[in-house]
């Protein structure tokens, strides 16, 4: 399949997917896989360094993990503390290990979830060359406009007032046509300098 075309299928999902996780709803197991696999979330992380962070990408809440630790045959912390999350997943596999997570800790999925893919659609947008940081639209327009403000001040206070009273009507409306392109073009240039694509750190 063509990369551009793969984007745009991915990029549609991706979509369907904040639409989804934004009204609440619950992602099937496909579509948390899909997430996790396209854009490297927590399903890649292979050692927890605390049970808190372990009971997160478990998705339970951390009296959980106490309980199952007390369960035989439960992985063991590394020698340096942290605990292997393959072998923690298998273990929960294994022993079909499910508990229902209060509202709050699902509240907390969600949100994480969301955050997740949003910052996976930036992502998306910038190697498509479609996203601007804010802080560049505002530095961009911020100089330019300061641009225009010059290129007003000084034709109609400092240069046009001696030319236009020598001046027809006719030839009057030529010369502050000439300022008014001016500043269109200096508009222009600023709308087109914001068009180019920004990097953002991994």
């Amino acid at each position: 399949m063509n990369e551009n075309i793969g984007q745009k299928i991915l990029s549609k999902d991706l979509e369907n997917i904040v639409k989804k996780v934004a009204s609440g709803k619950t992602l099937t197991s496909a579509e948390r896989s899909l997430v996790e696999k396209a854009y490297g979330t927590s399903g890649d992380v292979k050692f927890a360094k605390t049970i808190v962070e372990l009971s997160e990408i478990l998705g339970v809440s951390r009296k959980t993990i106490d309980r199952w630790r007390k369960l035989k045959g439960s992985p063991k912390p590394c020698s340096d503390g942290r605990h292997n999350v393959a072998k923690w997943r298998d273990f929960v596999r294994k022993h079909d290990l499910k508990e229902p997570d209060s509202p709050e800790d699902e509240e907390l999925k969600t949100r994480k979830l969301l955050a997740e893919v949003k910052q996976a659609e930036i992502k998306l947008k910038v190697m498509e060359g479609t996203y601007v940081a804010i802080e560049k639209v505002r530095e961009v327009w911020t100089a330019h406009i300061g641009q225009v403000r010059q290129i007003l001040e000084s034709r109609f206070l400092n240069e046009l007032p001696p030319i236009l009273t020598t001046l027809d009507a006719v030839q009057i409306r030529e010369k502050l046509q000439e300022v008014l392109d001016e500043t269109y073009k200096a508009i222009s240039i600023a709308a087109d300098s914001i068009k180019e694509p920004v990097d953002i750190e991994d």
